[in-house]
């Protein structure tokens, strides 16, 4: 969810200049001059451009600003430019041009904090009624700090997921000594788990979803009989079923629900050597289907659903070496190959959005190891590398931010970090730490707010959980909603930020409603 903020400028008394009743928004034009800024925290990026007329009169108006943040945060300012509320909320004749707002930076905003919104003006009645917009971005460089603390489990692999409802995360992890999978949250400050089921083995792998209504569920590999099986959480009781048990089947598993109530896994066929797919409708039964048998194929397999409930998959091809993704048209599956320079694409990991499909992978080709990211649709693919120093590229995770930018946490098989790449659009790739050593597994969801879960494990060692800032700001008294009550303001047409407060300011020599907040 995108976490907007607005103000506008409304002037209490309508000013009387000859000629606003009859000029016509749509003759004007708006442009910035540099709609794309960094700035570090502490400091004030103005933002100029050009509001020129073409109707020969000059024009009453609201100003607006609308504007959102990932990571959420309140440590900013936003400004009308003095220059510009100068100016009575009245455009003269001949247009103008120069300062038009500004965004101030606190010192203790985080590196890494992205912001989006659009500069508004609207011709005031009784003009003909109009509206000019521009979008502007601002994004203060670098990775934000991770706080990192362990937990009290020992796991052979895990898989972490949000609880947007509390602020909380939640995991489900292996116990390899006792062959079971356990579910965790965070309840009065700590963590504490329950036993989903015994029977599975050391190499489970669960993947971890919350739907819609925040009920868990798990799809794993039964390593004992090599099956796959699926467990959701009904009231206080866990049930679990075997989807498919013929062959050694469910390695690796990739679990996706849909905001249908669908659910969607990807697994490999160890025995068959090919991808499969299993789905159950909302209050319908299993099914399940070959998406993939043209040699060894399936590993690494990853899924995601796009708006429409429609299912992707990437995976790897290793009788090719090639990256491939996969999806439905209709009942039938439609696998093409996304990068088949080298040796490429273990380590998937696949997020739909927009119509647009983001696989992060890893590339094996001997002397050119690397992460990648490849963006795209069917039909039309491009990839580029994001990390080639070391040997990046393990157990990778993407995950997209509030504004559909990609982040990507990892391992390092070099130096057996756990790192976090980052890409802002106008910005490029920025790539920072999370903690050493993470040379098991890693497993990462996002916030709503932006803000990354990330779960790893390291050899013989407890499960440790990483986020930016303060980890323990996540724990919250169990019962507590942790969405405040908010009330709306005349002239302010969207809902503010939940769980947040944006301070706006705006200046304007002319008295007018709604310009603190």
């Amino acid at each position: 969810m995108r976490k907007i903020a607005r103000l506008v400028l409304i002037p209490l008394a309508l000013l009387a200049t000859a000629g606003a009743s009859t000029v016509d928004a749509a003759n004007w034009s708006l442009s910035l001059n540099s709609p794309s800024q960094s700035a570090g925290p502490g400091v004030t990026t103005v933002f100029d451009g050009t509001i020129s007329n073409g109707s020969g009169g000059p024009l009453e108006i609201d100003a607006g600003l609308g504007f959102t943040l990932a990571p959420e945060t309140d440590l900013f300012t936003l400004d009308f430019a003095p220059e510009f509320a100068a100016l009575n909320l009245v455009l003269p004749a001949g247009g103008y041009t120069g300062p038009l707002f500004t965004v101030s930076w606190s010192t203790g905003v985080l590196p890494g904090t992205l912001g989006q919104g659009e500069f508004q003006l609207a011709a005031l009645p009784p003009g003909d009624p109009g509206a000019l917009t521009a979008p502007f971005a601002v994004h203060v460089p670098g990775i934000g700090v991770f706080c990192k603390e362990p937990t009290p489990f020992l796991a052979a692999h895990a898989s972490i997921s949000p609880d947007d409802s509390l602020g909380t995360p939640v995991m489900a992890y292996n116990v390899a000594s006792e062959g079971s999978i356990r579910y965790a949250r965070v309840v009065s400050h700590a963590w504490v788990q329950e036993l989903v089921l015994n029977g599975v083995g050391a190499s489970a792998a669960p993947s971890l979803v919350l739907d819609g209504g925040r009920k868990p569920r798990v799809a794993y590999y039964k390593t004992p009989t090599g099956d796959l099986g699926y467990s959701e959480k009904t009231g206080t009781s866990w049930v679990s079923v075997v989807i498919d048990a013929t062959g050694d089947v469910g390695v690796a598993p990739s679990l996706a629900v849909d905001t249908g109530g669908g659910v969607h896994i990807s697994y490999y066929d160890a025995t068959s050597q090919d991808l499969k797919y299993a789905y159950r409708p909302f209050g319908g039964s299993w099914s399940t289907a070959t998406v993939d048998a043209g040699g060894a194929v399936g590993r690494h397999s990853s899924v995601a659903v796009d708006e429409l409930g429609s299912p992707f998959i990437s995976y790897y091809d290793e009788t090719n070496g090639d990256l491939k993704c996969a999806h439905r048209e209709g009942a039938v599956w439609v696998s093409e190959i996304v990068d088949a320079v080298g040796t490429t694409g273990t380590h998937t990991s696949i997020e739909v959005a927009g119509g647009m499909v983001q696989i992060s992978y890893r590339d094996e080709t001997s002397g050119s190891r690397s992460l990648r990211l490849a963006t795209g649709s069917p039909g039309a693919w491009t990839s580029e590398t994001v990390d080639s120093a070391g040997d990046p590229g393990f157990s990778t995770s993407l995950e997209l931010d509030a504004f559909g930018q990609p982040r990507i946490a990892y391992r390092d098989g070099a130096s057996n970090a756990g790192k976090y790449a980052a890409k802002t659009e106008g910005f490029g790739w920025e790539i920072g730490t999370i903690d050493a050593p993470a040379n098991t597994f890693l497993s990462m969801a996002m916030r709503e707010t932006g803000d990354p879960l990330i779960l790893y494990g390291g050899t013989g060692s407890a499960l440790r959980y990483a986020s930016f800032g303060t980890c323990t700001t996540v724990a919250v008294e169990e019962g507590g909603t942790g969405i405040p009550a908010l009330s709306l303001e005349p002239n302010r047409p969207e809902s503010l930020c939940p769980r947040n407060h944006h301070r706006l300011r705006a200046r304007s020599r002319q008295p007018h409603r709604g310009a603190d907040l």
